[in-house]
């Protein structure tokens, strides 16, 4: 323990100056034990002591010490042991040969756990607190597993941590550029002798897609020992070849990357699989297929035109919709209207209300559901109706009389120039 002053160490000296005054002052000419005689007198020095002790520690206090500490708590270093708990990691190892593994590999953790606390982790997509292999793993994410130990032990006493892999993985980014923060110790598993296999390494698209849309696929392929050979991959949905591309293998250890196109006209979730025909004397048959899922939604705006009568507007109107596959059109006319305007995003009213067909029950159902209206009107168009159910323009004919407006192109017009193009020399 430390005190530590604010002010020099004569201050000291000083409070307990201050506390003798102070006492003096109080019990000096006192007069209350005069009465009790001599023999009580030692009364008095023990108050006087008191005060004094009392006066002097509240003058240091007023100095503001401050008291430093200091505590060691002895933390034994803890060694962490994660493992491959994926398929790859025993593939074609004799059941006596496993055994044997993990038998020596408790009495391992058993010596250190004599000296170090022992952590145990298993892993194969995810990281598991478990103390239990069984090695059904489906994939393995290496790189995961490593960041995912470095940040639960972060600024804590590891004095080591053991990493037990067959070094293969099927998901995530390359271990080695990894940062690790930890002295790491490496068990290798596994058969180091590459056989002969072909294999879907990784299929990358998105997983969501919007209907129509013309969806990309990549797909990783790895083969060894079959040189001069080629791949035959197909894409399929629900057992039917969607497409199929044959790619040679130029190497003995090869790695390429073929691209698929697929036609998203379903709505929901779609199941895709690629399959690889499978070569003779392969080591595995099960990494030559790759499911993989994306879901289909319809984003589209939905537009509901409801017309008085057929009309060349309407067809016009379509025309330009049909071009954005990003819009639905759906037209009705007013005499037997079966859409439910709440499911749409915009109303095209043609000619409504109109002398024949008030509309109010549509109108009404607009209002209610609060869509914007796109208002066209024309001959057949009832003006004082129109008026009554919006407020953004009035519109009030003089008269019955109509005309027909068209275009007409000016060839006159300056500022369009016809552009030949020009036949440049031999």
């Amino acid at each position: 323990m430390q005190v530590i002053l604010q002010y020099p160490i004569g201050f000291i000296a000083f409070c307990l100056l201050l506390g003798a005054i102070y006492t003096a002052i109080l019990y000096y000419k006192t007069q209350h034990f005069a009465n009790e005689g001599p023999q009580v007198a030692w009364k008095k020095y023990l108050l006087a002591g008191f005060r004094f002790l009392s006066s002097s520690i509240i003058a240091f206090l007023l100095l503001s010490p401050f008291i430093k500490t200091k505590f060691i708590e002895k933390i034994e270093p803890v060694i962490v042991y994660i493992h491959d708990n994926s398929e790859s990691v025993f593939f074609n190892t004799s059941a006596e040969d496993s055994a044997k593994y993990i038998a020596e590999t408790n009495e391992m953790l058993a010596n250190l756990a004599k000296s170090y606390q022992i952590d145990y982790f298993a892993f194969d997509a995810d990281v598991r607190d478990v103390d239990t292999l069984d090695f059904k793993g489906q994939s393995s994410n290496l790189s995961k597993a490593l960041e995912q130990i470095n940040g639960l032990y972060f600024n804590q006493n590891v004095g080591a941590v053991i990493f037990a892999s067959d070094g293969i993985y099927n998901e995530g980014a390359n271990p080695l550029y990894t940062e690790f923060n930890f002295p790491i110790y490496s068990i290798a598993l596994g058969d180091t002798t590459q056989k002969t296999d072909a294999k879907i390494t990784y299929t990358r698209a998105n997983k969501i897609a919007y209907l129509d849309d013309k969806v990309q696929v990549e797909v990783g392929l790895q083969a060894h020992h079959l040189q001069g050979k080629s791949y035959q991959v197909s894409l399929l949905q629900k057992a039917n070849v969607i497409e199929s591309k044959s790619v040679g293998i130029q190497k003995d250890f090869d790695e390429q990357k073929v691209n698929f196109t697929i036609n998203a006209n379903s709505l929901g979730i779609q199941k895709y699989t690629v399959l690889i025909k499978s070569f003779d004397n392969e080591a595995s048959f099960q990494n030559n297929t790759y499911d993989f899922f994306i879901e289909v939604i319809d984003n589209r705006q939905k537009i509901l035109l409801i017309a008085n009568a057929p009309h060349p507007d309407i067809a016009a109107i379509k025309a330009v919709v049909d071009v954005n596959k990003n819009y639905e059109l759906d037209i009705q006319y007013a005499q037997k209207i079966t859409a439910k305007v709440e499911n749409y995003s915009l109303v095209i009213l043609h000619q409504l209300p109109s002398f024949s067909q008030r509309a109010s029950n549509v109108l009404s159902a607009i209002k209610q559901a609060k869509l914007p209206i796109w208002w066209i009107v024309g001959a057949s168009s009832q003006y004082n109706t129109f008026n009554q159910e919006q407020v953004l323009v009035q519109i009030n004919p003089s008269g019955n009389n109509l005309s027909d407006a068209g275009a007409q192109f000016n060839t006159n017009f300056s500022s369009l120039v016809e552009i030949k193009p020009k036949m440049l020399p031999p």
